[in-house]
């Protein structure tokens, strides 16, 4: 994770848009997995990127598009082959 962090971050800076980087806190994915008992499958950075804003913008609108949430019969993305 560090390693990851830290190209995003040099990346990021080479681009002028070190400022607008956010990374999720360990401790929000650590929090999220504890409340919903993860395990093997996590939920999709979609759902993550949900509630992190959800979280730390508690003043904000957030507005979310693309999630079907299981309106077509499954759960997923709707785009992928199901075997």
């Amino acid at each position: 994770r560090r390693r990851t962090v830290a190209t995003l971050r040099a990346a990021y800076a080479r681009h002028g848009l070190g400022a607008r980087l956010e990374i999720v806190p360990l401790k929000l994915e650590q929090a999220l997995q504890q409340f919903f008992r993860y395990t093997a499958k996590w939920p999709s950075t979609g759902i993550l990127a949900l509630a992190y804003c959800l979280l730390y913008y508690p003043n904000s609108t957030v507005a979310y598009l693309g999630f079907d949430l299981g309106s077509h019969g499954q759960v997923g993305h709707y785009w992928e082959e199901k075997p």
